[in-house]
């Protein structure tokens, strides 16, 4: 006997469903959350604290908040404190003659690190970050690789990050003037500076422009091998950083084709909480494939995508041309960095 259950329990659609299956899926894999511990201890110690000049007695008054034995050597240039398994570190500023500091005090970063097991280290990430979002907002920039969520606060820059190599969670803050400062030097007198962020977004780009961009001129790959090198990185920290970084970037859509007629020659999607795909051009025809997350399914894709790009007769990266965005409008790429001029030309749907 059928009962009418109203309007108020209509059946899922089957895009909810989906929905629904993928957002179980990555809590599963990615959202569980775990116990911080001395972990958690220092980050609601270091968020909170307000810094003023960066000196060794400051940075001494940090640690003796958190209570960790001291273990290092401030005369190497690093004060070093552990606190069950937990590493406060703090480094010196360097003097040089072409930099003399760039405004820093007598130290210009704190960092703390979390070395976890392979099977814990995205769960404490996300736990991380959702316990840095509950004090700090919403993070300005977003990147990888170490899928990095960064805040851009009045006086200073606070980055939680992930990394696989080793094995750990870390947070860094630095003095947010003297560190652009350092950062615009570096972008304007050393030629061959190249950002360590392979792709960066922001997850609210109305608060783009109290940033700025993190570079302003990122050269072309000038080989097919350069250019592949690129391609490996790049793929390598979607396929690992999106998932733990979700639902800040929900998707990252590009496409690369030739430079002198609008024609695809590789394209596809990374999903933070759903499989990635590839098409890539083959004898005329496409083909496509989906791909689970990690590191054995970036390297796939990116095998593939080169491939692609050596079947379609390109000799140098100039032959070539990308584009790319995310999904949804909301999140804004900062940059997506594959080495390539941007495609102003539409591809072609074939």
């Amino acid at each position: 006997m059928s009962e009418d259950l109203g309007e108020d329990f209509r059946q899922p659609t089957e895009e909810q469903r989906r929905q629904r299956d993928a957002d179980a899926w990555w809590a599963r894999n990615y959202g569980r959350r775990v116990e911080l511990g001395p972990f958690g201890d220092a980050l609601a110690v270091l968020v909170a604290h307000e810094f003023d000049d960066w000196s060794q007695r400051e940075i001494e008054g940090v640690q003796a908040k958190l209570g960790w034995e001291s273990d290092g050597d401030a005369a190497a240039g690093r004060i070093v404190a552990t606190g069950d398994g937990v590493e406060l570190v703090a480094i010196e500023t360097p003097r040089s003659v072409t930099a003399p500091g760039f405004g820093y005090g007598e130290f210009k970063q704190l960092n703390v690190y979390y070395p976890c097991e392979s099977a814990l280290v995205d769960h404490v990430f996300t736990t991380a970050l959702a316990a840095c979002i509950a004090v700090l907002g919403a993070p300005d920039l977003v990147g990888g690789p170490g899928a990095q969520a960064m805040w851009w606060r009045d006086r200073e820059i606070v980055t939680l990050g992930r990394s696989i190599r080793p094995i750990e969670v870390s947070l860094r803050i630095e003095p947010r003037g003297p560190r652009e400062t350092e950062r615009e030097f570096d972008w304007e007198y050393h030629e061959d500076h190249w950002p360590g962020e392979c792709w960066l977004a922001w997850p609210d780009e109305s608060r783009a422009w109290d940033i700025g961009a993190l570079g302003h001129k990122e050269p072309d790959a000038a080989t097919l091998e350069e250019l592949e090198e690129h391609i490996d990185a790049l793929f390598l920290s979607l396929a690992v950083d999106l998932p733990v970084l979700h639902p800040l970037v929900p998707h990252a859509i590009w496409v690369i084709t030739l430079a002198d007629r609008p024609q695809w020659v590789a394209q596809g999607f990374f999903a933070s909480n759903a499989q990635s795909r590839l098409e890539v051009r083959e004898d005329d025809q496409a083909r496509g494939q989906m791909y689970n997350h990690g590191v054995a399914a970036a390297r796939r894709m990116a095998a593939e995508t080169k491939a692609a790009i050596r079947r379609s007769g390109a000799k140098y990266p100039s032959d070539l041309r990308f584009q790319a965005w995310l999904s949804p409008a909301q999140p804004a790429l900062q940059a997506f960095r594959l080495g390539l001029r941007w495609d102003e030309q539409r591809p072609d749907e074939d």
